[in-house]
């Protein structure tokens, strides 16, 4: 899902990987992608993708301005610190990637 993301997006907003998950046996996962593609991000398929992706392993990490890896909120929050005049900028649009860390 994460090396392909014009597919994975394609296939998340038709309903297979829910499809796929509950066949094997993780409705509660389904029920969350479900939940991701038509409440959350119906209109916003990279947003809806992004989240996914998180929600399936959470232990991708968010890649900063410097492109640096960030895993935990205080690491990303010193990150924050550091880059705060990028960050004013990057989070007047609700579209940025940091508003869909878990």
């Amino acid at each position: 899902m994460y090396d392909n993301q014009g597919l994975a997006a394609k296939y998340l907003y038709s309903g297979k990987i829910a499809e796929w998950l509950t066949g094997n046996k993780r409705p509660d996962l389904a029920v969350e992608m479900e939940d991701i593609v038509e409440n959350q991000f119906p209109q916003r398929q990279g947003s809806g993708y992004s989240d996914c992706v998180f929600l399936l392993n959470m232990i991708i990490p968010y890649y900063d301005v410097n492109n640096r890896p960030h895993s935990t909120p205080i690491s990303i929050a010193q990150s924050l610190n550091e880059n705060a005049e990028y960050y004013a900028a990057a989070l007047a649009n609700n579209n940025d990637r940091l508003f869909f860390i878990p």
